[in-house]
């Protein structure tokens, strides 16, 4: 048996229905696409934008690393330079302390010595000579105790050849 539709009205205006639900879905679905597009690519534009200025600081932060890693290669020299003028300074000193020493070592040796060698090493000192008795030598000695230049001074050896000529050896420290 065949259906007979009494009420053609309602048929048409389900399926009008139907296709408004599909024409209103198909258009939402294309909105919707619409936006997602659109805010994906606002998104993808800010994402470039934060990776373009990330990679301006990585490259900033690279010129500041080779900066900093220079200013320590020059602190470090700074440091070993400064340590040389200190070595060089206190060697100057060293050395016009020794040459005022020598100075007056040169006047205080008794006319009766001789002396053979004089050597200096650091601030270690060293004096080996020949006396006809050992008076002079030890008068030497007290002389050289009482110079400013010399912290410490001792005899090191005495040896006698023969009744007239005796050899010693001074040796001392210079003061700092």
């Amino acid at each position: 048996m065949r259906s007979l539709n009494l009420l053609p009205w309602r048929d048409r205006m389900q399926r009008t229905r139907r296709r408004d639900a599909w024409t209103a879905l198909l258009c939402g679905l294309v909105a919707g696409m619409a936006v997602v597009a659109a805010t994906e690519l606002h998104f993808a534009g800010k994402l470039r934008e934060v990776e373009r200025r990330a990679a301006q600081l990585q490259a900033a932060i690279a010129v500041h690393r080779g900066a900093a890693a220079e200013q320590r290669n020059l602190q470090s020299r700074n440091a070993d330079m400064g340590a040389v003028l200190t070595e060089m300074q206190r060697i100057r000193r060293h050395n016009r302390a020794v040459r005022a020493w020598l100075e007056e070592l040169s006047e205080a040796v008794p006319p009766e010595l001789r002396l053979k060698r004089l050597s200096i090493k650091g601030t270690v000192w060293e004096l080996q000579g020949v006396a006809g008795n050992l008076e002079p030598a030890a008068q030497l000695l007290q002389t050289i105790r009482a110079m400013p230049a010399v912290s410490e001074s001792r005899i090191e050896h005495l040896r006698s050849d023969s009744g007239q000529a005796r050899e010693f050896a001074l040796a001392g420290v210079f003061a700092e």
